[in-house]
């Protein structure tokens, strides 16, 4: 969704911007990671479980959708950060591919609070 030009191929990792948009094809990655074994299903389940609670729980929403661009670690927007309806749609579809694929009670109830929140049912 956004990265900085680095020509020199380190990996910066003192970054803290997080994009919704990105999280929620983070969330798709986590399923298909889960499907071909690249970490137990039980550290993957829980990574979901953390961001879905963190997401619907601790970032600021408005009229139920949240900020484009945050802090990844206060969940605050960024500096000029808008809300988008087509960046929170691509959230939703990894919260709703997470909760398909793991079939997990709590994974579920955290996606449809998050769905509630916007109106979007999940069932």
């Amino acid at each position: 969704d956004h990265a900085g030009n680095n020509l020199g191929g380190a990996f910066d990792t003192s970054s803290t911007e997080s994009s919704i948009a990105a999280t929620g094809f983070g969330l798709t990655a986590l399923c298909v990671a889960d499907s071909r074994g690249y970490q137990p299903h039980d550290q993957i389940l829980e990574r979901v479980q953390t961001t879905l609670s963190f997401h619907l729980n601790q970032m600021p929403e408005r009229n139920g959708f949240l900020y484009h661009f945050n802090d990844v670690n206060t969940g605050q927007p960024l500096a000029g950060a808008n809300v988008s309806s087509m960046d929170m749609a691509i959230f939703l579809c990894g919260v709703l591919a997470a909760s398909a694929w793991l079939g997990d009670p709590t994974v579920a109830s955290l996606a449809d609070q998050l769905y509630q929140r916007v109106n979007w049912p999940c069932k």
